[in-house]
């Protein structure tokens, strides 16, 4: 593997650009890699001298105190409850036809909106709520349409019938009596495919990193476990839920905890027929890191980051999900091109700071040859724990801070680089979930559309857009205050001409009211457009969706039931 190089250029230290040599006994942090920002220490002076800063600071000290205090005399107050509207309540399986439309949709957009997250919060964590479907018809005949349904998985199945989990999860741990119970259910790992939701040829299917099942992209009706297997027939028991689209199939990275490798395997059109491009050592002898996405340029060159979140595997024994935070194991960048052989389609590189990633923006190749790779990236995994439950209902807990970031691997010089660059300078500090116009995956683009905050908050709170060549953030205005917003999807016109010519598709919550709305923004003036009324009892918090541009075959219907 090639390592990243030499002492950066004079005048780097004074741009947005970092770079360092990756041998180096320092290794910085993603927060110092950040300081040299001119505009992020603008900002943070500008901040200090605001009275909101003060009051925040007092605020604070003021909680230590009491919180100290309350320890040393059993007197501390219970934490202040954070009201996110229906973001945390639980789902229910409803039909809604006719749902109320403030402003006016654009008469193109024609289809569904298709959504999975977590529809039950009986756990301790965000992702462990049983799956709960959600699809939004748009256009056609009549007004829009609601329809929600629960994932049939063997985890919600059993839930039902006896009231209590089968499988561990985050932050839902079975100790050893639950675990040998899980045998026999397939456990010790869950089935309850929460994460993500996509079209796969013509099949629809819901998943986790590991589980996934086909379902019914009209009635959401759950049609069977989707098998996932090896380029030798076994089953892969971890693998992202984000399998990337390349060519005309598909391509995905999957981990293997008792080998400690990493397989980046491709798949046909209905992500069958698994090959295996590459098997890469994990850089730790004894333990694997969590990936949870990665990306993909147009060429075929697949870029995932090993950084030092691990599996934790005695949790795992366990049935739950638990990650251990080592930075002395640094952060590596794996780049595997599908054009190449598996002797030379592998090439490591360390990045120039720690950091910890759910989701990649995109990646692509300049015309130099280099390789760029945007994240939302987090100086370390703390995030994880902020998505406890008790972390996003306590209205003193601020959510930690995230950046669009840019990867750069320089592979035209004599010795390779890896160079950091914020993309993004959005005051609330966080980006997450970042969403590209789908025309530009895995090319060069200008526009990135991401959850932001408001702070102080304990929840993605704003939408986002940023221009990546000018390197500004724009907050895309609604009408209405909201206390949660779940992933911008971007949906282009179809006769685009400019790059954000289309509409930013986001579910907000209000903390008033309680209600739940699909807002349309435009994409190009950052500007609400209309949102849909979801009625009581509302919908819970998501994570990923997609749209369907083919209108849905259910004809509408001027009746609504729930149950």
């Amino acid at each position: 593997s090639a390592s990243s190089g030499k002492q950066a250029p004079e005048g780097v230290g004074r741009s947005r650009r970092c770079e360092v040599e990756s041998r180096s006994g320092t290794h910085r942090s993603w927060a110092e890699m950040d300081c040299q920002n001119e505009g992020a220490r603008k900002r943070t002076n500008a901040l200090k001298n605001d009275r909101r800063y003060g009051s925040t600071v007092m605020m604070r000290t003021s909680l230590f105190l009491s919180c100290f205090v309350g320890g040393l005399f059993g007197l501390g107050p219970p934490p202040r409850p954070r009201r996110l509207g229906t973001a945390l309540e639980e789902g229910r399986e409803m039909s809604f036809a006719g749902l109320e439309v403030v402003g006016r949709l654009p008469s193109w957009l024609q289809g569904g909106y298709l959504r999975n997250g977590p529809g039950s919060f009986d756990g301790g964590h965000l992702f462990d709520g049983l799956a709960l479907l959600a699809r939004f018809d748009i256009g056609g005949d009549g007004p829009p349409r609601l329809k929600t349904r629960f994932l049939e998985s063997v985890a919600r199945k059993e839930f039902v019938r006896t009231g209590r989990r089968v499988f561990g999860e985050f932050g839902t741990p079975l100790g050893p009596l639950g675990f040998l119970r899980s045998l026999r259910f397939g456990g010790p790992v869950t089935d309850n495919a929460v994460v993500s939701v996509a079209k796969v040829g013509e099949a629809y299917v819901a998943a986790t990193e590991t589980a996934a099942f086909e379902i019914d992209g009209e009635s959401l009706r759950t049609l069977g476990p989707f098998r996932r297997v090896d380029d030798k027939g076994k089953n892969t028991q971890i693998r992202t839920a984000h399998p990337e689209r390349h060519g005309s199939g598909f391509v995905n990275v999957a981990t293997d905890v008792l080998r400690n490798r990493y397989d980046v395997l491709t798949f046909d059109s209905h992500l069958g027929r698994p090959v295996k491009v590459a098997s890469i050592k994990s850089r730790r002898r004894f333990d694997v890191a969590w990936v949870h996405a990665f990306a993909v340029t147009a060429s075929g060159k697949v870029v995932f980051f090993e950084t030092p979140a691990v599996y934790d595997l005695r949790s795992l024994l366990g049935g739950a999900v638990k990650f251990k935070w080592r930075p002395d194991r640094r952060t590596w960048i794996h780049v595997v091109d599908l054009n190449l052989n598996q002797e030379t389609s592998q090439a490591t590189f360390e990045a120039p700071a720690n950091f910890f990633t759910f989701h990649c923006a995109n990646a692509f190749e300049s015309r130099d040859g280099n390789i760029h790779v945007d994240v939302c990236a987090y100086e370390d995994s703390s995030i994880v724990d902020g998505l406890r439950l008790a972390n996003m209902r306590n209205a003193s807990y601020d959510v930690p801070s995230s950046t669009l970031s840019r990867l750069s691997i320089n592979l035209t010089s004599s010795h390779t680089t890896t160079t950091v660059e914020r993309l993004d300078d959005h005051d609330g500090d966080f980006a997450e979930f970042a969403d590209v116009n789908p025309k530009f995956k895995g090319s060069d683009y200008s526009f990135a559309y991401a959850l932001g905050a408001q702070r102080p908050t304990s929840a993605a709170n704003v939408v986002t857009k940023t221009n990546v060549r000018l390197r500004k953030t724009t907050t895309l205005k609604s009408a209405l205050n909201y206390a949660a917003f779940s992933e911008p999807t971007f949906v282009p016109t179809p006769d685009a001409t400019t790059e954000d010519d289309g509409v930013v598709l986001s579910v907000g919550h209000r903390a008033d009211t309680g209600e739940a709305h699909l807002l349309v923004f435009d994409a190009r003036t950052c500007t609400e457009l209309a949102r849909v009324v979801v009625p009581s009892p509302g919908i819970p918090y998501g994570f990923h969706g997609i749209w369907d541009p083919s209108p849905s075959s259910k004809s509408s219907s001027s009746s609504s039931s729930s149950s």
